[in-house]
């Protein structure tokens, strides 16, 4: 499973869906749907969402490249998430 599907359905768990169990409202049912239409409306918005997601750096001072804080500064602006 890729990673993005696998912090979706984490974040599905963490609002009561148990992912991946037919008999449950989260439960893939065939070829990679959801058995809930809210959930599948919900799978579609996280991959669009992902899919438009661009943060603009700024370009180079003189020829240096970013630090690590600054490329962390960049994001947290963007809304990104980090580790």
């Amino acid at each position: 499973m890729d990673k993005m599907r696998e912090e979706f359905e984490a974040w599905c768990r963490e609002r009561g869906y148990t992912p991946r169990l037919a008999e449950t409202n989260c439960g893939i049912i065939i070829d990679g749907y959801y058995g809930h239409h809210k959930v599948q409306i919900a799978w579609e918005s996280w991959k669009a969402s992902r899919a438009a997601l661009c943060v603009k750096l700024p370009e180079n001072c003189k020829g240096m490249a970013l630090t690590v804080d600054e490329f962390r500064a960049q994001l947290d602006t963007a809304g990104v998430g980090h580790e």
